[in-house]
Protein backbone atom coordinates (compact mmCIF):
# COMPACT_ATOMS: atom_id res chain seq x y z
CA UNK A 1 0.00 0.00 0.00
CA UNK A 2 1.40 3.37 -1.03
CA UNK A 3 1.09 5.97 1.69
CA UNK A 4 0.49 9.57 0.73
CA UNK A 5 -0.38 12.77 2.48
CA UNK A 6 -3.95 13.92 1.80
CA UNK A 7 -2.73 17.54 1.60
CA UNK A 8 0.42 17.13 -0.46
CA UNK A 9 0.49 14.49 -3.18
CA UNK A 10 4.09 15.20 -4.20
CA UNK A 11 6.51 12.31 -4.50
CA UNK A 12 10.28 12.21 -4.05
CA UNK A 13 12.93 9.71 -5.11
CA UNK A 14 13.78 7.70 -1.99
CA UNK A 15 16.93 6.29 -3.61
CA UNK A 16 18.38 9.78 -3.86
CA UNK A 17 17.44 10.47 -0.25
CA UNK A 18 19.19 7.28 0.87
CA UNK A 19 22.36 8.43 -0.87
CA UNK A 20 22.03 11.88 0.74
CA UNK A 21 21.71 10.14 4.12
CA UNK A 22 24.92 8.24 3.42
CA UNK A 23 26.70 11.50 2.58
CA UNK A 24 25.43 13.02 5.84
CA UNK A 25 26.79 10.03 7.78
CA UNK A 26 30.17 10.46 6.09
CA UNK A 27 30.16 14.18 6.95
CA UNK A 28 29.39 13.52 10.63
CA UNK A 29 32.08 10.85 10.88
CA UNK A 30 34.49 13.24 9.16
CA UNK A 31 33.62 15.96 11.67
CA UNK A 32 34.25 13.56 14.56
CA UNK A 33 37.63 12.66 12.98
CA UNK A 34 38.93 16.17 12.26
CA UNK A 35 36.72 18.30 14.53
CA UNK A 36 35.85 21.06 12.06
CA UNK A 37 32.84 23.27 12.67
CA UNK A 38 32.77 24.00 8.92
CA UNK A 39 31.43 20.52 8.24
CA UNK A 40 28.51 21.04 10.61
CA UNK A 41 27.87 24.53 9.18
CA UNK A 42 27.84 23.01 5.70
CA UNK A 43 25.29 20.38 6.80
CA UNK A 44 23.04 23.00 8.40
CA UNK A 45 23.21 25.13 5.26
CA UNK A 46 22.60 22.13 2.99
CA UNK A 47 19.57 20.97 4.98
CA UNK A 48 18.14 24.49 4.86
CA UNK A 49 18.65 24.73 1.09
CA UNK A 50 16.93 21.38 0.54
CA UNK A 51 14.04 22.18 2.88
CA UNK A 52 13.41 25.84 2.11
CA UNK A 53 15.03 26.36 -1.26
CA UNK A 54 15.69 24.39 -4.40
CA UNK A 55 17.28 20.93 -4.36
CA UNK A 56 19.34 21.92 -7.39
CA UNK A 57 21.36 24.24 -5.14
CA UNK A 58 22.10 21.53 -2.57
CA UNK A 59 25.55 20.02 -2.97
CA UNK A 60 24.57 16.75 -1.25
CA UNK A 61 21.45 16.38 -3.41
CA UNK A 62 23.39 17.05 -6.62
CA UNK A 63 26.11 14.61 -5.59
CA UNK A 64 23.48 12.00 -4.70
CA UNK A 65 21.71 12.32 -8.06
CA UNK A 66 25.08 12.04 -9.83
CA UNK A 67 25.97 8.89 -7.86
CA UNK A 68 22.53 7.42 -8.56
CA UNK A 69 22.95 8.09 -12.27
CA UNK A 70 26.51 6.71 -12.39
CA UNK A 71 25.57 3.53 -10.55
CA UNK A 72 22.32 3.24 -12.53
CA UNK A 73 20.30 2.82 -9.34
CA UNK A 74 16.53 2.65 -9.90
CA UNK A 75 14.24 5.40 -8.70
CA UNK A 76 11.70 4.59 -6.00
CA UNK A 77 9.17 7.32 -5.34
CA UNK A 78 7.67 7.90 -1.91
CA UNK A 79 5.62 10.53 -0.14
CA UNK A 80 7.52 13.84 -0.14
CA UNK A 81 5.75 15.21 2.94
CA UNK A 82 7.03 12.39 5.15
CA UNK A 83 10.57 12.78 3.81
CA UNK A 84 10.29 16.53 4.34
CA UNK A 85 9.46 16.03 8.02
CA UNK A 86 12.44 13.66 8.26
CA UNK A 87 14.53 16.44 6.70
CA UNK A 88 13.36 18.83 9.40
CA UNK A 89 14.49 16.30 12.00
CA UNK A 90 17.85 16.14 10.21
CA UNK A 91 18.12 19.93 10.35
CA UNK A 92 17.27 19.87 14.05
CA UNK A 93 19.92 17.22 14.71
CA UNK A 94 22.58 19.16 12.81
CA UNK A 95 21.70 22.34 14.70
CA UNK A 96 21.97 20.41 17.98
CA UNK A 97 25.32 18.98 16.90
CA UNK A 98 26.65 22.41 15.95
CA UNK A 99 25.42 23.92 19.23
CA UNK A 100 26.90 21.12 21.33
CA UNK A 101 30.21 21.44 19.49
CA UNK A 102 30.39 25.22 19.88
CA UNK A 103 29.33 25.06 23.54
CA UNK A 104 31.90 22.32 24.16
CA UNK A 105 29.41 19.73 25.41
CA UNK A 106 31.08 16.50 24.23
CA UNK A 107 28.73 14.03 25.95
CA UNK A 108 25.66 15.74 24.49
CA UNK A 109 27.38 16.00 21.09
CA UNK A 110 28.22 12.29 20.96
CA UNK A 111 24.76 11.29 22.17
CA UNK A 112 23.05 13.36 19.47
CA UNK A 113 25.56 12.19 16.84
CA UNK A 114 24.95 8.55 17.76
CA UNK A 115 21.18 8.92 17.51
CA UNK A 116 21.42 10.86 14.24
CA UNK A 117 23.86 8.43 12.61
CA UNK A 118 21.75 5.49 13.81
CA UNK A 119 18.59 6.93 12.24
CA UNK A 120 20.42 7.81 9.01
CA UNK A 121 21.97 4.33 8.92
CA UNK A 122 18.52 2.73 9.15
CA UNK A 123 17.54 4.79 6.09
CA UNK A 124 20.69 3.90 4.16
CA UNK A 125 20.83 0.20 4.98
CA UNK A 126 17.18 -0.79 5.19
CA UNK A 127 15.16 2.09 3.71
CA UNK A 128 13.58 2.55 7.15
CA UNK A 129 12.86 6.25 7.69
CA UNK A 130 12.33 7.02 11.38
CA UNK A 131 11.09 10.54 10.60
CA UNK A 132 8.59 9.11 8.11
CA UNK A 133 7.22 6.73 10.73
CA UNK A 134 6.75 9.67 13.10
CA UNK A 135 4.97 11.51 10.27
CA UNK A 136 2.51 8.66 9.72
CA UNK A 137 1.78 8.44 13.46
CA UNK A 138 1.11 12.21 13.56
CA UNK A 139 -1.03 11.92 10.42
CA UNK A 140 -3.32 9.38 12.12
CA UNK A 141 -4.13 11.91 14.85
Amino acid sequence: MIRSCPINFQRIDATTIRIVSFIVIIAIVLHVSISSSWILLFLVFDFMVRLYGDNNYSLTFRLATWVQKQLRLPSKYEDAAAKRLAGHFGLLFTLLLLSAYLLELPQFFYTVATIFVSCASLEVLFGFCVGCKVYYVIQKF
